[in-house]
Formats: structure tokens, C-alpha cells, sequence
């Protein structure tokens, strides 16, 4: 038989079993909730975090926009068919990088279908070598340099004739005032003929004053046109006389002509 000190020996390890279990039950109940607390938090953090961005956010730009304008991807995906398109991935290559583009980096060399499409174009829209077409832009640098060679010596020979043409512009318009004045004072010189000839003083305006103004106007066309009719003829005989030889050298006669004949005849 089992005496009293035994029995309370096995007792207190029977409680203390218990008591290890429920403490061990106890934590294991905690860390769960802990763990099923922290992914809660963790969503509710970053819906807080999402939520706080969007009222700091005063631009209002739609994403795709906003990307850009902090110098990121636009689309994290394909929105149209024109984001799948090489020509797309190598600007976002170009513009964003590798990892922005999602591709490797060889996408942006061309193919060698695209090479010799390059290759071809390149024959027809430069059909010359390097080497003529060198020749040519000399060519045209040399003709180019001999027009304005060519234009600077005229106009230097322009410049030396400066001012003779200066003179002659000068004379000119002196001739054209001086015509503009004759032409006033013959009509000044005829109006006053015209009021001699009334013998009062006669409104130009009337018809009578009119038309003896006409015929002293054509009494003094008249009077010009037969002048310059015998100037005319005065330059005419002058050049006539001019253009007659005077006869200096004598006439010679047959027998003066004939010496020796005219010896035969006087010793006969």
C-alpha cells in the first residue's frame, strides 16, 4: 500500500502537468491571434498608406499620368494593342530602362530583315559615295566662292564709276527743273501776251482768253518746229562742205604726158 507521502508526491506532479499544459495552450492560442492580428494590421496599414497618398495627391492627374510625371512606367500592363508593339518596348527601353521595360535589351537592335530594309533605303536616298559627294560640295563651295569673287568686282567696278553717275543724276534732274522753269515761264511769257493783246486785264478762265492762249501756243510751236528746221540744215550743209576734197593736184596733158615723143618730133 501506498503511503500518504506517495500519494501526495504523485498529487503535485498530476497538477503540475496541468498546469504546464494550459500555460503551453495558452501561448500557442496567443501567438495564433498575434499572427491573425498582424495581417489585418498590415492590409489596414497599407489601405492607410494608399488612402493617405490619395489626399496628399492635389494634381489631379490620373495614374498613367502621374507615372510620367515622376519618370515612371505609365502602364504596369498592356491597356492597347500598341503596348505590345516592339516599337513601344524599345521607347520604354529607351526612356525607363530594363526593368521599367520588362524586356531584354537586345529588343532594341533591329533585325536583319530590318538591316538590309535600312541597307536599301540608304542606296536609294544616297546613290553617290562618300567620296563624290565630297567632290560635289567642293564643286559647289568653288562656284559659290567665284559668284561672290565676281559680284565683288562689280560692284567695285560700280563703286568707280560712283560718281559719275552721281553727276549725271545730278544734270539730269537740273535739266528736268530747268525744263520744269522754261516750260512756266513760256507759259507766264504767253498769258501775258494774251492780256497784251485785250489790252485789259482778261480772267483766264474765259473762253476768249482760252482760245487766243491755244493759237499764241501754236504760233510758238510753229516758230520752234522752224527753227529746229534749220538747225537742222545748217549741221546738213555743214557736213557737206566737210565732205568735199579740194582739187589741188593740175591736170596733166597728153604731150606733158609724153616726153620723149615730143623730143622725136622737134628733131625731125
Amino acid at each position: 500500500m501506498l503511503s500518504r507521502k506517495n500519494i501526495l508526491q504523485f498529487q503535485l506532479k498530476d497538477i503540475l502537468r496541468i498546469k504546464c499544459f494550459a500555460t503551453v495552450s495558452t501561448e500557442a492560442v496567443a501567438s495564433k491571434e498575434s499572427e491573425t492580428c498582424e495581417e489585418p494590421n498590415e492590409e489596414h496599414n497599407l489601405l492607410a498608406e494608399n488612402k493617405l497618398a490619395a489626399q496628399r495627391d492635389k494634381s489631379g492627374l490620373n495614374p498613367p499620368h502621374r507615372n510620367i510625371l515622376y519618370d515612371r512606367r505609365p502602364y504596369k500592363e498592356s491597356m492597347a494593342i500598341i503596348h505590345d508593339t516592339i516599337q513601344y518596348k524599345k521607347r520604354l527601353l529607351g526612356r525607363y530602362g530594363i526593368e521599367a521595360a520588362g524586356v531584354p535589351a537586345g529588343i532594341a537592335w533591329p533585325s536583319p530583315k530590318e538591316v538590309e530594309i535600312k541597307k536599301e533605303y540608304e542606296r536609294l536616298l544616297y546613290p553617290l559615295t562618300i567620296q563624290e559627294s565630297w567632290d560635289i560640295i567642293a564643286k559647289k563651295k568653288e562656284e559659290k566662292a567665284k559668284a561672290i569673287q565676281a559680284r565683288e568686282e562689280e560692284i567695285t567696278k560700280k563703286l568707280a564709276k560712283h560718281d559719275k553717275w552721281l553727276a549725271e543724276l545730278q544734270a539730269k534732274i537740273a535739266k528736268k527743273e530747268a525744263d520744269v522753269l522754261a516750260a512756266k515761264a513760256r507759259k507766264d511769257r504767253l498769258m501775258e501776251e494774251v492780256r497784251r493783246h485785250f489790252g485789259f486785264k482778261i480772267d483766264p478762265r474765259d473762253e476768249r482768253f482760252k482760245e487766243m492762249l491755244e493759237k499764241k501756243e501754236k504760233e510758238d510751236k510753229k516758230k520752234k518746229k522752224e527753227a529746229r528746221k534749220q538747225q537742222r540744215e545748217a549741221l546738213y550743209m555743214e557736213k557737206l562742205k566737210k565732205s568735199k576734197i579740194p582739187d589741188t593736184e593740175p591736170i596733166v596733158s597728153k604731150k606733158e604726158s609724153l616726153p620723149g615723143k615730143a623730143e622725136d618730133t622737134t628733131s625731125n
